[in-house]
């Protein structure tokens, strides 16, 4: 598994986003509440146009305080975009 993302990569314009996308290897994002999901989304489409299942494995920071509202925000948007996950 090859790991991206943090608050110094998440950029869409950056090239690590491009680096990351010609990879068949899974990828690990590493995300905090400081990502809007919306951004998160975008990434995604990115990373995984083929939407392949388990090619995005999400390793969530958050904290307790926010992990549930962020969770059921994501779970919802992924749902109403068809994106396959775990």
């Amino acid at each position: 598994m090859i790991f991206f993302k943090g608050e110094r990569t998440n950029d869409l314009n950056e090239a690590h986003v491009e680096f990351f996308r010609g990879l068949d290897n899974p990828i690990g994002i590493k995300i905090s509440n400081k990502l809007k999901v919306s951004s998160l989304l975008k990434i995604i489409d990115i990373l995984n146009p083929d939407n392949e299942k388990s090619k995005i494995i999400l390793h969530l920071r958050l904290g307790v305080n926010k992990l549930e509202d962020y969770v059921k925000e994501l779970c919802s948007e992924l749902k109403k975009k068809g994106i396959q996950f775990v």
